[in-house]
């Protein structure tokens, strides 16, 4: 059993934050590894009627949010809430070289170490 203990007052410890973006990423996730997610497995048995080139499409991206979410899909508790439209422009918007280390951190092990490009 796992435990987690809060203060007297937590609000200062304690954050929410919503985004549809992050919600429509962890959904994929789910869809890539149903095993892991033994709740939704009705949701996903649903889903095995999508589109064969859009399942091809879910699984090629899959590199992205199989294993691990980027950091750039999720929302701080600073963020002010947005719509889905708004976060994709957000996300589009980034510059190639920010999306590159976001987007490329599952398939590569810095160690730790920051700063360091992709070779």
């Amino acid at each position: 059993m796992i435990r987690i203990t809060l203060p007297a007052h937590p609000e200062e410890d304690v954050a929410l934050a919503v985004s549809p973006l992050h919600e429509c990423v962890l959904s994929l996730h789910v869809l890539l590894g149903p095993k892991h997610h033994a709740l939704h497995h009705a949701w996903v048995r649903r889903l095995r009627a999508l589109d064969p080139g859009l399942r091809r499409e879910v699984d090629a991206l899959g590199f992205v949010y199989r294993n691990q979410i980027p950091d750039l899909f999720i929302p701080t508790p600073d963020d002010a809430p947005e719509g889905f439209e708004q976060e994709v422009a957000r996300v589009r918007a980034l510059p190639p070289e920010l999306l590159l280390a976001a987007l490329g951190r599952p398939l590569y092990d810095h160690g730790g170490r920051r700063g360091r490009r992709l070779s």
